[in-house]
């Protein structure tokens, strides 16, 4: 009985030692392979409620462009709404501006998907200016941010490398965030903890992955997209985003969380079990072996293996099907260690008494140097001598000493290695917490960067001390060091520091690092502020460089023009997006020097590009500002310096602007009109009046041209000059001129005589919204005649796209739709448009008309026009007519139809029908018949 429980006490102070042993992490390596096993062995096909829009190899090449415009990604999103997917998320970065037109396209995309997109907020550790750590979070810019939510990605690799679990939500300013995994799969009552095991039994191959060249190309079945949840993000290799993960190896950032919201999605978040359950196992293994120890070699195998093998059976039952990880390896290693002491035990029992304590001792080294030696981390044992007992193949091979550490004195470490294990032994006594994971490096190359980074602790045990077969009953102090290395780790973590703060192209600072840059210049040691100097700048004509050299040839330019601009005296050189630079200059100039270090900046970045035998030429914009003018706030100083910049690419050529009070007044008029202007058509505060139009011939009105209003309750009457212009840069012009045409075909119906109705459609219109739908939508909920309505177009619509807007006109002509060409002569090609464009009316501007009949040159002009639109078979509207005189004159040169305060000025509906009922004839007619 003494003697089984003694077994008993061996077997299970083995165990013990063995458990503790797996808890340090000794064993992590190779419960993660078994854990990977069991993965394999199961396999588990996708919900099907996900899909993965894939920015791939092909996408790449065939768009051949990166970054992509964000018009791609607005397309994209169209297209996925199009197709009544459920919910949208982007794995990509959105913090950084690219150009004005191409964001506020991607804005209206997430609007217009109404609240069910995602983008992508990452968290990274980074470090401040003293090195200290910091949390970093890149979030998108708040004109996405305000039609869109906020959607974690993080992901963190473990120690091996590679990515186990997911967190549920994360903190951003204060708030908290859910990871994109929980949006797409959300659940009422979730546990505590915040992070889960996922489940990579799942098929990667059974998740839906579209091209996302295939979707803008309309290549794509709806069935694939309805009702589904997208992530949308990229795979391609070039592009680098891949990660490490068990069972399936390196695969791309987005599909490791399409993994994470499959496992949420079929209920699978795997979580670890209690480490303290596979004693439920061991202890009973334990006793029965001590009970009965007299079992023999081969039933006691049989045993130990049929344990083990159930308890890796029982451990996949477990993770298969009940989503429960647990860590069994130190329990196999207990089954080896019993069946290896019970074996000594079988051996004679006077050559064991004889060496009892000293054959315990050879075992259980023999043991535990095997497990430090075939450790997967570098394990150094030392004792208190400072002798290096025990030393694991991969200490050795980190420190390039194979079969030369075991005996020698441990000052064979490296410099801080050794000191390490000195204070760690100074301070056993005093019981001081050990020292747990400091990052050193270990090995450097040629160019002095780390070739080998390890993460090291260090522990100090005590034991009994032994001499011979008598215990002296005393201690000493053990330090057991152990190290890994992270040399991956390190360099992709300080990869993912240094995009975090550059541009990967130009090496330059991100906007978030020039403005941390600004703060911490304008900020003096003694906690006054310095003087700054803040320059914007913006490349013209490069996209022509992109067009005929290639990307790789703009690639090149912009490379040089970020050393250039540093070359130029420039500090904290950064690039704001894809032909936008920002720099510094310390303190504040006057008008004389900042004009001349602009003037240097320019002559600099405009000189020739010399690219692989070619030539590059590009004009530059330069906008800036001061702290004197615009106070010592980062964020201000760039977006003041940007207003510059915006009226300096009024000015033709190579141009700058220095920024003043005025304009920002300008521009926070704007920004109060525009404000105001979002309310305006929900609450009836936009009208429409009509100006009367009339036969010159006879004096007859012909119809009216609709002219929208805008009546604010504290603005009182805004005129068009102001609100126009803001409508159509914000994009809301879109919406108003919908709600116009419908208006005025209502109107129209009402007129005593059927009149036709004249509406102006915007350039803004034809670039981003549907023209002949929005036509159609009019006709349709008015009734009016389709012959009874036309449209007024200015030539600012062709000065892009013109095959394209002209297919559109075509459309609109088709459908029977008047077209006339408002403001005609005040542009610079309005002649060479004539010719293409499918109108048939032409309206005189009014700045020709206001000087007749006395100016020569505005007659000529009027008369060259008629003569011209008398041979195309159009009819001539002139504008602004205010005089007989004036009426008459047009009329003997062969105007047809007439508009002016002459004839009425803009008036209500109600005035306008009031006014058709009229039958007196204006005076001109009566001076031309006598």
């Amino acid at each position: 009985m003494r003697a089984s429980l003694r077994n008993f006490a061996v077997l299970f102070l083995l165990a013990l030692v063995l458990f503790l042993t797996g808890q340090n992490g000794f064993f992590l390596g190779v419960d993660n392979t078994f854990k990977e096993w069991r993965f394999s062995g199961h396999q588990v096909p996708a919900s099907g409620q996900l899909v993965f829009v894939d920015i791939d190899a092909r996408s790449l090449q065939e768009i051949g462009q990166w970054p992509w415009p964000r018009t791609i990604y607005a397309d994209v999103l169209d297209k996925l709404i199009e197709n009544d997917a459920a919910d949208v998320a982007f794995d990509i970065d959105f913090s950084n501006t690219s150009t004005a037109e191409n964001d506020l396209a991607f804005a209206n995309a997430l609007e217009r998907a109404g609240g069910f997109t995602y983008l992508a907020a990452l968290q990274q550790l980074g470090f401040n200016t003293n090195g200290d750590p910091i949390l970093i979070t890149n979030k998108p810019l708040d004109i996405f941010y305000a039609h869109s939510d906020l959607a974690l990605v993080n992901v963190e690799p473990d120690k091996d490398g590679q990515v186990w679990m997911f967190s549920k939500y994360g903190i951003v300013d204060g708030d908290i965030v859910p990871s994109l995994p929980t949006i797409f799969a959300p659940k009422e009552h979730e546990k505590n903890n915040n992070s889960y095991f996922i489940d990579f039994s799942i098929d990667l191959g059974s998740i839906d992955r579209i091209s996302i060249i295939d979707l803008l190309n309309g290549q794509v079945d709806r069935t694939r997209i309805e009702g589904k949840k997208v992530v949308i993000g990229a795979s391609s290799l070039d592009l680098g985003d891949t990660l490490d993960v068990p069972h399936y190896g390196r695969i791309p950032g987005p599909l490791v969380q399409l993994m994470a919201a499959e496992t949420r999605l079929q209920g699978r978040e795997l979580q670890q079990i209690n480490v303290l359950a596979p004693w439920f196992l061991i202890v009973p293994l334990i006793f029965f072996v001590a009970r009965f120890r007299r079992i023999r070699f081969l039933p006691l195998a049989f045993l130990l293996g049929g344990f083990s093998v159930g308890v890796e059976f029982f451990a996949f039952i477990l993770q298969s099907q009940f989503c429960q990880i647990i860590d069994v390896f130190w329990v196999h290693l207990s089954a080896l260690s019993v069946f290896i002491y019970m074996q000594f035990y079988a051996m004679d029992m006077q050559k064991i008494l004889v060496r009892q304590v000293s054959g315990q001792n050879v075992r259980m080294q023999t043991i535990l140097d095997r497990i430090i030696s075939d450790n997967f981390d570098g394990v150094v044992i030392i004792d208190s001598s400072r002798k290096i007992l025990a030393a694991s193949a991969p200490a050795e091979k980190m420190l390039s000493m194979r079969d030369h550490l075991v005996g020698a004195s441990c000052g064979v470490l490296p410099e801080r290695l050794f000191q390490e294990v000195n204070q760690a032994f100074a301070d056993a006594a005093t019981r001081v917490v050990p020292i747990i994971a400091p990052i050193y490096v270990l090995n450097k190359d040629e160019n002095g960067d780390p070739s080998l980074v390890i993460e090291y602790s260090v522990t100090v045990s005590s034991v009994s001390r032994v001499d011979g077969q008598r215990s002296k009953g005393a201690t000493e102090y053990v330090a057991c060091l152990t190290f890994r290395d992270i040399t991956h780790r390190h360099n992709h973590q300080k990869r993912m520091d240094f995009l975090a703060n550059h541009d990967p192209l130009t090496g330059a600072f991100t906007r978030s690092r020039l403005e941390e840059e600004l703060g911490n210049f304008v900020t003096s040691e003694d906690g006054g502020e310095n003087g700054l100097t803040v320059v914007l700048l913006d490349l013209d004509r490069f996209k022509n460089v992109n067009e005929t050299l290639g990307h790789a040839a703009g690639d090149g330019v912009l490379i040089e023009v970020a050393n250039r601009l540093a070359q130029s005296g420039l500090y904290s050189v950064a690039r704001l997006g894809a032909d936008r630079f920002a720099g510094a200059y310390p303190g504040v100039m006057s008008t004389i020097e900042i004009s001349k270090l602009l003037e240097k900046i320019i002559a600099n970045v405009t000189e020739p590009y010399a690219l692989d035998g070619h030539r590059a030429l590009i004009g530059v914009s330069i906008g800036a500002t001061d702290t004197e003018n615009s106070g010592f706030s980062p964020n201000v100083l760039i977006s003041q310096a940007d207003m510059a910049l915006s009226e300096a690419k009024e000015i033709p050529g190579n141009s700058f602007f220095l920024f003043k009070c005025e304009l920002n007044d300008r521009i926070h008029e704007r920004q109060r009109v525009e404000m105001a202007l979002l309310d305006a058509v929900g609450h009836d505060q936009l009208y429409l009046q009509y100006q009367p139009q009339v036969d010159l011939a006879d004096g007859e009105c012909v119809g009216a041209e609709a002219l929208v209003r805008w009546l604010h309750p504290e603005l009182g009457r805004v005129s068009p000059d102001r609100f126009i212009s803001v409508a159509e840069d914000s994009g809301m012009i879109i919406e108003i001129g919908r709600w116009v045409l419908v208006k005025a075909c209502i109107d129209a119906m009402a007129w005593p005589k059927p009149y036709k109705v004249a509406v102006n459609v915007s350039a803004v219109q034809f670039e981003y919204g549907d023209v002949v739908g929005a036509i159609r939508h009019a006709l349709e909920v008015s009734g009016l005649p389709v012959e009874r309505l036309d449209i007024e177009i200015t030539e600012s619509v062709f000065v892009t796209k013109q095959d394209r807007f002209i297919q559109t006109l075509d459309e609109i002509v088709d459908m029977g739709v008047g077209v006339a060409l408002d403001d005609f002569g005040t542009g610079y090609s309005s002649l060479s448009y004539l010719s293409r464009l499918p109108v048939d009316k032409v309206k005189i501007d009014q700045s020709f008309v206001r000087n007749l009949p006395d100016d020569e040159q505005s007659m000529a002009i009027v008369q060259s026009v008629l003569s011209l639109s008398s041979a195309m078979n159009k009819t001539v509207v002139a504008e602004g007519i205010e005089t007989a005189d004036q009426a008459w004159v047009l009329r003997l040169a062969g105007c047809g139809i007439g508009q002016g305060y002459l004839f009425g000025r803009p008036q209500s509906n109600e005035e306008f029908c009031r006014y058709l009922e009229r039958a007196d004839i204006p005076d001109f007619l009566n001076k031309s018949s006598a």
